[in-house]
């Protein structure tokens, strides 16, 4: 939706005109289609374009948009995107923590926490499915039950959690040593997490994570949620037995290995 890394001209009118015709040579329909960025609600009224095109171009193709949510806080922009009444649009919106002072400080914007949870309540309102997003990283692990159980009592409407682990792009890198925390250490915070959501009635999803750096217990909630294009397997994945059921990992961070990382020679 806009450029990356973000350039010195406005480049909206053209990269959304490209989009408009991206569209409409897409046949036969794909299944699932997703919007990004950047952030998707800046493009502002490009955005209720692309998605009417979607609506009528592509009727049954599932659109899932990331975004931060936080331009829903505003009620008139929340239902301009209604208004459009794509029948299969989903909203990927990420919350840090239940502690609005760890989300702000993650997202590096004070505020961001509250316009968050308005923006989420008003697309519940409005009956725009949501999925929460949650990303593991050593900042906000030891409040990560905490946080399913705010869900469960403040955000029930929400479609389904994901618990993601981390990918390291963007600014994530150059803050490593702030945030990695090896997968195996977070077993029982990630546990206690979806039991809380699960008792509730709430899916819960793992993605990017590696099934042996995981509790057998918890393979049930782990998707192959990495794009094919951007999926590859590390070294000692070759023999894994259970690699076709298994959700590999981002080719750009395939050399960050948590020390679980092993071949499983026979199924569990």
């Amino acid at each position: 939706m806009c450029s990356q890394s973000p350039i010195d001209q406005d480049d909206v009118d053209p990269l959304s005109e490209r989009n408009l015709k991206l569209i409409d040579l897409m046949d036969p329909p794909p299944d699932y289609l997703c919007i990004t960025g950047g952030e998707p609600t800046l493009a502002g009224s490009h955005l209720l374009v692309l998605l009417e095109r979607l609506r009528d171009k592509l009727p049954t193709t599932w659109v899932h948009m990331l975004t931060n949510g936080r331009r829903f806080a505003w009620q008139t922009f929340t239902l301009e995107v209604a208004g459009v009444h794509h029948p299969r649009l989903s909203l990927g919106i990420p919350l840090y923590s239940d502690d609005a002072s760890v989300h702000d400080h993650v997202v590096q914007a004070k505020g961001a926490f509250d316009q968050t949870i308005t923006g989420l309540h008003q697309l519940a309102r409005y009956g725009i499915d949501v999925e929460i997003r949650v990303v593991l990283h050593s900042l906000t692990i030891k409040r990560l039950s905490m946080l399913a159980e705010y869900i469960c009592r403040n955000l029930t409407f929400a479609h389904h959690v994901a618990l993601m682990g981390m990918e390291p792009i963007g600014y994530a890198p150059r803050n490593m040593n702030q945030l990695w925390i090896d997968p195996l250490d977070y077993q029982d915070e990630l546990e206690q997490s979806i039991e809380v959501l699960t008792r509730f009635g709430i899916e819960a999803r793992i993605y990017n994570l590696q099934l042996c750096v995981l509790r057998q217990t918890l393979w049930k909630y782990a998707k192959q949620s990495i794009s094919d294009w951007k999926n590859v397997y590390a070294t000692p994945c070759q023999d894994c037995v259970v690699r076709s059921n298994c959700g590999g990992f981002f080719h750009w961070n395939s050399p960050i290995q948590g020390r679980g990382i092993h071949p499983l020679l026979q199924a569990p």
